[in-house]
Parts: C-alpha cells; sequence; structure tokens
C-alpha cells in the first residue's frame, strides 16, 4: 500500500536526482508504488515486514561479525536456525538467491558424472552452473499444458521411462522444478525413489517453495527437504520476509552430497564481499521461521486463496490453473475463458493490482508472507468485475526440447559474434538468455536457436552465436 511517505520521498528525489531521459531506479520504483494499491508479485514481503535498515546494518567482515565463506558464529546461528526448520542436515546461506545455490549444487556434481538432466522449464541459474561445472546436459519433458501453455509438474512415470530408456554412465545426478513458477507440485518423493534406484542424485529447484516448510497441515505441500531430496534450493524473497537475493542451499538428511563439497562450491562463486543487510534479512525469516503465530497466518493466508481459486470455477470468464497433482495455494494463474490475457491485466493494472507476470493463458498472481487478508478480498472484488472479452479458446504448441549439438560451457567460450536477433533463428548460442520472470532459456548454448528468439526483441537487439 502507498503511503505519504513513499510519496514525499519520491518528491525528494525527483528533486536530488540528475535523472537521465527514463528517470532515476529510486524514481521509477517511487512511481510503481505510489500507482500500486495491492501487490501480488515478488518479494513476499510485499513492502510491510519491517525491511532492514539497509545503511545503518552495511558493514563488512569485521571482528565479531561472522564471514560467510566460513561461518562459526552469528551466520552460522542463522544457518542452523535454517536448518532446524526445514529439519535438515545443513543448510547454506547464500546472498545471491536460489540462483548461486543451484550453481554451487552442479559444481558440486561435476566430480560425479560428465552430464545431468535437466527440465526443459529449468531456469537459467541452471544452464549457467552447467557451464561454469563443464557439465554436458540432457533435457527432458515435464508435463506440457496446451490449454494453458507451459510445463507442469514431471511424473514418476515419465521419469522413471527416461532413466530406464537412457544410458546413465556417467550420470551426475537429475534436476526437478517443483514447484513451478506457476505454482506445480511434482511427487518428489516418488522421484526420489526413482532416482536412488538408479543411483543418481536428485537436485530440486524449489525456490518457490521455501514456505513448504510450513507442511501439509497448513494446506502447503511437504518440502522437498522431506521427501529424499539429496539437494534443495530455496529463496527466501519469493515467497517469505527476505530481502531479494536471500537463498538457501538444504543438504536434506540421508543426502549423498558433501556439506564441505558443497561450501567450497559456493565459496567459489561467491562475493567475497557479502552484504550484511541481506543476511541479517535472512536472520530476521529464519527467527520468524515456524512460530506458531506464523504457521497459522500461513495456514489462514493459504485457505484464502484455495477459498478464492474455488469462487472462480462459477465463473464464466475466469478460469483458474490447477496441475495434476498438487499446486501451491500461494500461486494464482487466473486465465481467460475466452481471449487474450492481455485484457484481464488491463482491468487488474486499472484497479492497483500489480501482478507477477503474464504467463501463457493467464495472469500470475503470487502472494506471500507479507499478504494480508484484504489483499484477497480486493483480489477477489476485482476479479469478480471482470467482464471477460469474447474470443476463441487457444491450443498452445509445446516448444521444442533444446537440440544441443555442442556441450553448454564449448559453446560458451567457442570463438563468436553478435547477430541481430531476427537473425538468430538456426543458428548455433553462445549464450543463455531468459527473460526474467520468469528465467526459462529461450535459448541454450550449443544448442540451435529457434524461431522462438523473437520474444527476446524486448530484452536485447543481438544474440551471441557461435561463428561457423
Amino acid at each position: 500500500m502507498a503511503t505519504d511517505s513513499r510519496k514525499e520521498r519520491h518528491q525528494e528525489i525527483s528533486s536530488e536526482t540528475d535523472a537521465s531521459e527514463h528517470g532515476s531506479l529510486e524514481e521509477a520504483i517511487a512511481r510503481l508504488q505510489s500507482s500500486q494499491r495491492v501487490s501480488f508479485h515478488m518479494p513476499g514481503h510485499k513492502s510491510r515486514m519491517s525491511p532492514v535498515d539497509a545503511c545503518g546494518l552495511d558493514v563488512t567482515e569485521l571482528p565479531g561479525l561472522d564471514d560467510l565463506a566460513c561461518p562459526a558464529g552469528p551466520i552460522a546461528a542463522i544457518e542452523r536456525r535454517l536448518a532446524e526448520i526445514n529439519r535438515v542436515s545443513a543448510s547454506l546461506l547464500t546472498v545471491n538467491g536460489a540462483s548461486s545455490a543451484i550453481m554451487a549444487g552442479l559444481l558440486a556434481l561435476a566430480d560425479r558424472g560428465s552430464f545431468v538432466f535437466a527440465p526443459a522449464n529449468a531456469h537459467r541459474s541452471v544452464v549457467n552452473g552447467i557451464v561454469l561445472a563443464g557439465l554436458e546436459v540432457r533435457w527432458y519433458e515435464p508435463d506440457w499444458s496446451p490449454e494453458w501453455g507451459i510445463f507442469g509438474g514431471a511424473s514418476p512415470a515419465s521419469i522413471h521411462d527416461l532413466l530406464s530408456t537412457s544410458e546413465l554412465s556417467g550420470c551426475a545426478g537429475l534436476v526437478l522444478v517443483s514447484p513451478t513458477f506457476a505454482g506445480a507440485v511434482s511427487d518428489v518423493e516418488a522421484i526420489a525413489r526413482i532416482c536412488h534406484l538408479f543411483e543418481l542424485p536428485l537436485v530440486v529447484d524449489e525456490a518457490h517453495g521455501a514456505h513448504f516448510y510450513a507442511g501439509p497441515a497448513a494446506h502447503f505441500p511437504v518440502s522437498a527437504c522431506a521427501l529424499g531430496a539429496d539437494l534443495v534450493a530455496h529463496s527466501l524473497h519469493k515467497t517469505l520476509t527476505g530481502l531479494t537475493q536471500t537463498g538457501v542451499l538444504h543438504l536434506p538428511a540421508g543426502s549423498s552430497m558433501d556439506a564441505e563439497a558443497l561450501r567450497a562450491s559456493l565459496r567459489l562463486i561467491s562475493s567475497t564481499s557479502p552484504s550484511y543487510p541481506l543476511m541479517c534479512s535472512a536472520e530476521r525469516t529464519a527467527r520468524e521461521g515456524g512460530l506458531e503465530c506464523n504457521l497459522e497466518r500461513f495456514a489462514g493466508l493459504a485457505a484464502g486463496c484455495l477459498s478464492l481459486k474455488e469462487s472462480m470455477t462459477g465463473s464464466s470468464s475466469l478460469c483458474v490453473y490447477e496441475s495434476g497433482f498438487l499446486d501451491d495455494p500461494w500461486h494464482l494463474l487466473i486465465g481467460c475463458r475466452q481471449g487474450n490475457p492481455a485484457a484481464l491485466r488491463a482491468h487488474l493494472k486499472r484497479s492497483g493490482i500489480v501482478p507477477e507476470a503474464e504467463l501463457g493463458r493467464g495472469i500470475l498472481l503470487l502472494a506471500g508472507a507479507g499478504t494480508e487478508t484484504g489483499d484477497l478480498e480486493y483480489l477477489a472484488e476485482v476479479l469478480n468485475s471482470f467482464d471477460g472479452e469474447g474470443g476463441q479458446e487457444e491450443r498452445y504448441e509445446k516448444p521444442p526440447l533444446p537440440l544441443q549439438e555442442m556441450s553448454p560451457r564449448k559453446a560458451f567460450f567457442a570463438p563468436s559474434e553478435q547477430v541481430p536477433v531476427h537473425q538468430a533463428a538456426g543458428r548455433l548460442a553462445a549464450e543463455c538468455l531468459a527473460p526474467c520472470p520468469p528465467g526459462i532459456p529461450l535459448c541454450v548454448p550449443g544448442a540451435r536457436i529457434t524461431s522462438s528468439v523473437k520474444k527476446l526483441a524486448s530484452m536485447v537487439d543481438k544474440v551471441r552465436v557461435v561463428r561457423e
């Protein structure tokens, strides 16, 4: 909710800043917040949850303040608390989000084999980690929804078929995204059993499910931390109260991975000047986690989201995404029964509701720890007032899997050239480009670029390709 203090700060910024053609970043943020009545986008604190005093806490590794590279004091205590909440053997804090947690996990897998299995809806950090680790990649397809135009969870049957029909010599592990950007959750327990049957570690990108520790009693799926995964990456800012860039790499009980190897991998890719405001933010998130009052509030919020979803079932103009297994209640993907989701997005914007993203057929709205009951009530009111436009229901074609002709690392470091986006289709990509959100790659180094690269036109003018 915009406040008078924010507006006053905006006026101060306007008078003090020598703005560029587009204005300063602070001005842009102030404009967004002044026009926003309700946030249904990241971060999860929704600018309400007592943000830390960044300047007052911005220090360095002074005596008594501990060191994230080798924590032994207050930072180690944060990690112990995170491990306690998530019931894992060890939790390693990161200040580069779940992205660095995923990359560190892949680096730690590199001595186990030469390639990994990765899903078509993997975040770009998976590709970046594969490049850094020098691994090959074999892509697999999670469930595809032609009605919604998105990938959902992966079924245990499909994972079993994948592993039983593949040559596994040299396989270092399998990566799974659960929940997906749209909130679809896979049967992690069954998939973990299958991976372990084939003696493969399972790495779960659970960045969007850090709140799953609340468990099924609070209407949430169970975290992959408790379902047999070997590594789990969490983002503390997507749904919880951490500031943006706070993340955790969890080592669940019984994991085949080594905590010290993971710590070494994180040191390899992390700043030597980690942000103390971010770490203090993670400390507050850890301190609040597992408190009975928070679990009750999370449960109430989840129930409110589920009630809102159920209310949409009778709508003549709107529908709600549901995957084939489980869904996170805090992820609300609302679509138009007919027509383009842009009309719904415009309707929400006019009402002061800022969603997370336009995703396939729908508009993604993210609840979080800072969401209040009144926010859901207002959202329901606005959705009920939407009069959908007519149109034909669209079916979305599944995008092809990347065809790797060269290893991602070799392509990344190969002689390259820049070509205009409209001339890139058919060329061998030398870089990973992925609009964020959701950060799913449209081109992968070492794979032929498809016509989908046109979606990058709003992001870049040129694409780096291998010189052929």
